[in-house]
């Protein structure tokens, strides 16, 4: 079973390490900041109490693009780490 935090957690951290932010990442994967903001960090006031599997699949895909190695299956395999 997956946390959806670590899975948050994970991406976020992957956002920041792939394009130095959340906001520099917007235009690369192509949804706005808001949007990522709230649905990828932890502890923000807004965020949201649910991520689509839309935006997370949509997002893995851009960092995929850029970076090979980065793949659901990753994604996944690190979050159960911290879970």
């Amino acid at each position: 079973m997956y946390d959806a935090d670590a899975v948050r957690t994970v991406i976020q951290e992957l956002l920041v390490s792939q394009y130095g932010g959340i906001e520099a990442a917007a235009p690369r994967v192509g949804v706005p900041h808001k949007t990522l903001h709230r649905a990828f960090t932890i502890g923000a006031k807004d965020r949201t109490k649910t991520v689509s599997f839309d935006l997370v699949m949509r997002v893995i895909a851009a960092l995929n693009r850029d970076n090979p190695s980065i793949t659901v299956e990753s994604v996944l395999e690190e979050s159960s780490k911290r879970s």
